[in-house]
């Protein structure tokens, strides 16, 4: 993933945006969430489907009628979890876009792909949140200070290797 620049005040709103949501949600805080319990707890149902575009990753759908969460089956249990936090951060973070617009769809593209900023910027916000759900700071750093190993930190938050060293980096534990 490429690294985007996005400003510090903005960062810090958006991790504690998150803390807040984990603190506020009666789940325990010192392991990794279940990230579809929390997503209900937000009053979304989360559904694994098969999307007739693959590109798709997941969607978030919020209207009158429906408040749910759609993340691939084919996934993996590590792509899936993220996918889920990243969609529930459009819908706590980017909530005006998601009752105008009904549904955010989220495709498999690298941020470098996004042309228009302010898609870009959401994106981007909600990498930050949901790395922040799947990683808090804290077991981050209790973890990494225990066992500097990328691939056990994945095993143990259950997101991939890949997100790990990008969580590790935007700490500047590595």
């Amino acid at each position: 993933m490429a690294k985007q620049k996005v400003k510090k005040m903005d960062s810090e709103k958006i991790k504690k945006k998150a803390k807040d949501v984990l603190l506020n949600s009666g789940l325990p805080t010192d392991r990794p969430i279940d990230v579809t319990l929390l997503a209900q707890k937000q009053g979304y149902k989360v559904y694994e489907v098969l999307f007739d575009d693959k590109d798709i990753a997941g969607m978030t759908v919020d209207s009158d009628k429906e408040k749910s969460i759609y993340v691939s089956k084919q996934d993996n249990e590590g792509r899936k979890r993220f996918t889920i936090a990243h969609e529930l951060a459009h819908a706590i973070l980017h909530h005006k876009k998601l009752k105008k617009e009904k549904r955010i769809v989220d495709y498999r593209k690298p941020l470098t792909d996004y042309e228009n900023s302010a898609e870009l910027r959401r994106e981007i916000q909600a990498n930050m949140f949901a790395a922040e759900l799947l990683m808090p700071e804290h077991l981050t750093r209790k973890f990494w200070d225990f066992k500097k190993d990328v691939d056990e930190m994945a095993n143990f938050f259950t997101v991939s290797p890949k997100a790990a060293v990008v969580r590790l980096e935007s700490l500047s534990l590595i």
